[in-house]
């Protein structure tokens, strides 16, 4: 078993509750690569499992997968 996480930039998504409107929550979006997000275990990012059974999906060439 491999537990893997992607390095690339990644988008993350945040969620601000209105304290002025309850229940007029906002969603934020952006791409970051910060590298403290690769601080860990455990990390921010979310890490992959590859199992015997999914290892011929994992390739270092991008374009064989």
């Amino acid at each position: 078993m491999i537990v893997a996480i992607c390095l690339e930039p990644h988008e993350v998504a945040t969620l601000d509750a209105g304290r002025d409107a309850p229940g007029a929550a906002r969603e934020r979006r952006h791409v970051t690569g910060d590298p403290s997000w690769f601080t860990g275990p455990p990390y921010a990012v979310l890490e992959e499992v590859f199992g015997e059974d999914s290892m011929q999906d994992c390739s270092p060439d991008p374009e064989e997968g």
